[in-house]
This record gives structure tokens, C-alpha cells and sequence, in this order.
């Protein structure tokens, strides 16, 4: 099994096209291979796909002081997240007390009620 680039790979399927449009004077054949995408062709062909050196890209590496003060600030994060949600929903209670809306349980199908 060859092993090529996925550049390679499509690379010699346009050239297969070519020569089954020219050479082999056969359209149809032309028209599957293109119909393929490059990770077919290459299944097709029996070859094996290498990743392209110049496309990965390596993350940089965080030690684990960084991660773990990450994560502390992200903790942080959630929590104070967490801390405005409730005064939303206080504020939320206050303002439907103030209009005389009594909210019903989501369980008893009802949505609001008014006095």
C-alpha cells in the first residue's frame, strides 16, 4: 500500500480523470472518479493517507500551573455565572409579585395564572 499526501492523492485523481476522458475515451468513468471524493479515490486505489507536515499545526503546550490556574479561573467564572442567575430569578420572583402573577408548576401544565 503507497502511502501519499491527500495533495498527491488529488493530484492523481485529476489525472485519472484526464486519462479516462482522453485515453480511454470513456465519460462515464471520468464522471465516477470525479464523483469521488479524495478519501475514496484513495480507498479505491488502495492507498494510505499521510497527513501533510506543512498542515499540522501544533497547539502549544500549557504546563500545569497554567491548566490548573485555568481552571481555578474558569471555576470562578461558573460560580459568579451561577450567583447571577439566582439574583435573576429573585429579581424575576420580585417582579412577578409586584404584578400579581403567580407562576404554577411546569408539572401541572399550566404556565401562569392571574389574580
Amino acid at each position: 500500500m503507497k502511502t501519499l499526501t491527500l495533495e498527491q492523492i488529488e493530484s492523481r485523481q485529476r489525472r485519472a480523470v484526464r486519462a479516462a476522458e482522453m485515453l480511454q475515451d470513456d465519460p462515464d468513468l471520468a464522471e465516477e472518479i470525479a464523483d469521488l471524493s479524495p478519501l475514496e479515490y484513495a480507498e479505491r486505489k488502495h492507498y494510505a493517507v499521510q497527513p501533510n507536515p506543512e498542515r499540522i499545526k501544533k497547539m502549544p503546550r500549557k504546563s500545569m500551573a497554567e491548566l490548573e490556574a485555568e481552571i481555578e479561573n474558569l471555576q470562578d467564572e461558573l460560580e459568579e455565572a451561577q450567583a447571577e442567575i439566582e439574583d435573576l430569578k429573585s429579581e424575576k420572583d420580585a417582579v412577578l409579585d409586584a404584578l400579581g402573577i403567580e407562576l404554577v408548576d411546569e408539572d401541572s401544565g399550566s404556565e401562569e395564572d392571574e389574580d
